[in-house]
């Protein structure tokens, strides 16, 4: 009956302490819940720091005054005055923006047509006319001056890292060249 008695203390006892170990559990996993909710807030947040941090400043301005003969049609554009290049992806030698991170970008080019001529560029990516500028001062018979009329265009694109955008004269013979950079060609990252 000793033996019953002291089995029966034992059990109880046991019961007792397999309850604290549950509420000790409950209390744990509680714990351990708002422990990963707070995880993945703060793994959420290194994300938006992540990416907000690898998104470089990105921005370019080119001008030039050079002329491209009106034999050449469809002639790739080279500004080789540098204003702005941000993050290094204007080449001055070959007139082309070389995306180095991926993102939107915002294009803009200008040119000027004088004369009783015109000009047409397109901005170009990878190859592919995007929007055409278009110019013309032909028709206004001014005498003893130089009627000067402007062309502008802006495109939004996404590009991935590597993309290439250029101006490239679409036709034309009325390019201006004066010793001020008229015609301009830029870019930046939104």
């Amino acid at each position: 009956e000793q033996s019953l008695q002291k089995m029966t203390l034992e059990l109880s006892f046991l019961r007792g302490e397999v309850e604290n170990l549950q509420e000790t559990n409950t209390k744990l996993m509680g714990e351990i819940n708002n422990c990963n909710q707070s995880l993945e807030i703060m793994t959420e947040k290194v994300e938006v720091f992540s990416v907000l941090g690898n998104n470089r400043r990105v921005a370019f301005t080119a001008v030039t005054a050079q002329y491209i003969p009106s034999v050449y049609y469809r002639t790739d554009m080279i500004y080789p005055n540098v204003i702005t290049n941000l993050g290094g992806g204007y080449n001055r030698a070959t007139g082309v923006f070389t995306a180095p991170v991926s993102g939107t970008y915002i294009f803009f080019t200008s040119v000027v047509s004088w004369d009783n001529k015109s000009i047409s560029t397109d901005i170009v990516l990878n190859g592919n006319s995007k929007v055409r500028t278009f110019a013309d001062s032909r028709g206004f018979n001014v005498p003893e001056h130089y009627v000067y009329q402007t062309g502008t265009n802006l495109v939004s694109l996404q590009l991935q890292v590597g993309d290439r955008v250029w101006v490239r004269k679409y036709s034309g013979t009325g390019y201006i060249v004066h010793s001020t950079p008229m015609h301009t060609f830029s870019g930046y990252l939104l």
